[in-house]
């Protein structure tokens, strides 16, 4: 907007007559224009920078993975950038160059081995395999493709490692894919019980 000549002051004033509204300290929206959760997802991305990645629970929910839903603002950034944001959730990663960056919807988002990985952090063992099933029910990833974001992140110390690696070596000699979560919990009993 300055660009084009617009001055501090009247963007100050846009903003006071509600033509325009503040997303942060430099980014605007059209006031009155509809704010959906993946128009504020883009905000936290241009406010983050170039290489500010969608992430775990928002990135499962456009990755459209099972149990998760576009209410979660969540993102994650290059360790060291600072990004403050009201209503978000902000991780600094160490390792967010090798987290194979997808475009979906618009949006950068970690590719869909990575997103699980970051699931893995704060899921259950059986919350991840639903994940993880529906991930591969809808061809987004392979067993091969989680074994391989494994040892590529894999470092004392990395939240979800362990537990990713155990829902992989319980799952992975199953190469079919359910239809349905109730099918996978079915099968879990089965093998449970020795059928």
């Amino acid at each position: 907007a300055v660009d084009l000549g617009l001055t501090r002051r009247m963007l100050r004033r846009r903003v006071a007559t509600g033509r325009l509204v503040a997303l942060g300290p430099d980014l605007f929206a059209v006031g009155g224009a509809p704010m959906t959760w993946e128009g504020r997802l883009r905000g936290l991305q241009l406010r983050g920078g170039p290489d500010t990645l969608v992430s775990h629970r928002a990135a499962a929910a456009l990755w459209g993975i099972e149990g998760y839903r576009k209410t979660v603002l969540e993102v994650s950034v290059p360790r060291g950038r600072r990004l403050r944001a009201t209503g978000a959730v902000v991780h600094e990663s160490t390792d967010l160059d090798l987290a194979g960056q997808r475009i979906r919807d618009g949006l950068a988002l970690t590719d869909p081995a990575r997103t699980l990985l970051d699931l893995a952090r704060r899921s259950s063992d059986s919350r991840l395999a639903l994940a993880i099933e529906s991930a591969r029910r809808q061809r987004l990833t392979s067993w091969a493709e989680l074994i391989a974001c494994l040892s590529k992140h894999a470092r004392p110390g990395r939240p979800g490692i362990r537990r990713l690696r155990r829902v992989i070596a319980a799952g992975v000699e199953r190469h079919q894919v359910t239809d349905s979560d109730f099918e996978l919990l079915v099968h879990a009993l089965l093998v449970e019980h020795g059928l």
